[in-house]
């Protein structure tokens, strides 16, 4: 559930992580597994008969997208009003994402912002907050200007598209298309503003990877919080 003690401390680029239910959701979290299998596989100190144990309470696994909280002020708004086309419910809080998920009811696909409050309520699964230990008000007008200047780019698609998607694990084969998928979206931004560091490879981070003590910990230059389920 989202307090409105947790309301309050959300900021600008906090990152919102998904587990959804939709048919491709379902799909990459089936990938999730696999991968985890195969590097369990690999570990010579792991007995084969404990590998599906191991799977269950990995919450990671089970993470098919990610977001970026946006908070826009009043003040802000009003010294730059051309946000208000953008920021159409007023001042609060919003998220940034890739996607085609929410076309039914946002009507947008790819890159996008939506009030917060819609984002969680429309969506099909459960919603977790990771919030960055770093405050972003000074860079956050930057941080937004970086996000609109994104909006209106198209989510992956066709075989390269699909390609990229399906290599994210892989980090000897890729192939880098200029549409971003959800994760990619979100780490060009935290890049961009030193949120983690330049070697980030946005292309080869999976939602999985965002989850508590998982790779991203590794990339970001502030601690990040716990994962803490909203919906």
């Amino acid at each position: 559930m989202l307090t409105e003690e947790l309301r309050r401390s959300l900021k600008t680029g906090d990152i919102i992580l998904c587990s959804g239910n939709s048919a491709a959701s379902q799909a990459i979290i089936v990938f999730n597994k696999m991968q985890r299998i195969k590097e369990l596989i690999k570990d010579k100190d792991v007995n084969p008969l404990d590998i599906l144990g191991m799977l269950d309470g990995d919450k990671s696994l089970e993470l098919s997208h990610l977001a970026l909280v946006v908070k826009i002020t009043q003040a802000e708004l009003d010294m730059n009003p051309e946000l208000a086309e953008v920021f159409m419910c007023g001042a609060g809080l919003y998220a940034f994402e890739s996607t085609t998920g929410n076309i039914d009811w946002s009507g947008i696909r790819g890159v996008q912002i939506n009030p917060l409050d819609d984002f969680i309520r429309y969506y099909d699964g459960d919603v977790y907050l990771r919030p960055l230990h770093f405050d972003t008000t000074s860079i956050n007008l930057e941080m937004i200007e970086t996000m609109i200047g994104m909006l209106g780019m198209d989510y992956e698609n066709g075989i390269p598209g699909m390609f990229e998607l399906a290599m994210t694990f892989n980090k000897d084969i890729r192939i880098d298309t200029d549409e971003p998928h959800c994760t990619e979206g979100g780490v060009i931004v935290l890049k961009k503003h030193n949120l983690c560091v330049k070697e980030t490879d946005e292309h080869k981070l999976p939602p999985c990877k965002f989850g508590d003590g998982k790779e991203f910990e590794d990339f970001a230059t502030c601690k990040i919080g716990a994962m803490v389920q909203i919906k």
